[in-house]
């Protein structure tokens, strides 16, 4: 378990599942950068149990420090790279959003996957039009190298998307000043 000032972060388990499901099917939880997601709740749990047991992805459950789960988080391997770990994140509770949350997440888990990880960068991706999260990254160090034109279709059109990343050197040098 990661444990920070105001949340924990541990890992998936089955018992999460559940409320995960609720969250990614309910579009006040997934925010207005993303769709919810209409799928059989059994058909995504038996998807979810297959990936948390994959060793090149992991899950996350973020909780704030009475531990009630606040959101998910998660890296996986980015496929042609055996260097680079794309990580995502989604704070469910609308109530605890903008609170500083989301940071001190992307940061204790950038300090944990540079610690434990023989990675040379972290990256996400995240929507043009979320400023929240841009700004989360680049006050964590992540550095914009640039937009991906028409990258997914969502609500009903399709989106453009930062691409924002972060080396082990810059992070090295962050943590330094």
């Amino acid at each position: 378990m990661l444990v920070g000032r105001n949340i924990q972060i541990r890992p998936l388990e089955k018992m999460d599942l559940e409320l995960f499901y609720r969250w990614m099917s309910n579009q006040e939880n997934v925010g207005v950068f993303m769709d919810s997601q209409l799928v059989y709740k059994e058909s995504f749990i038996e998807g979810m149990e297959v990936l948390i047991k994959d060793k090149s992805k992991l899950y996350t459950m973020i909780e704030d420090s009475h531990a009630n789960p606040i959101g998910i988080m998660n890296y996986r391997e980015v496929i042609g790279s055996n260097t680079t770990l794309e990580i995502g994140i989604l704070i469910a509770e609308d109530s605890v959003r903008g609170k500083g949350f989301g940071r001190e997440c992307l940061e204790l888990f950038t300090e944990y996957l540079f610690v434990s990880k023989q990675v040379m960068r972290l990256q996400f991706l995240t929507r043009v039009e979320n400023v929240g999260m841009r700004t989360i990254g680049e006050r964590v160090g992540f550095i914009l190298e640039g937009v991906l034109k028409r990258y997914k279709f969502e609500q009903g059109d399709f989106r453009d998307y930062c691409l924002m990343a972060i080396t082990r050197d810059e992070w090295s040098l962050k943590k330094t000043r």
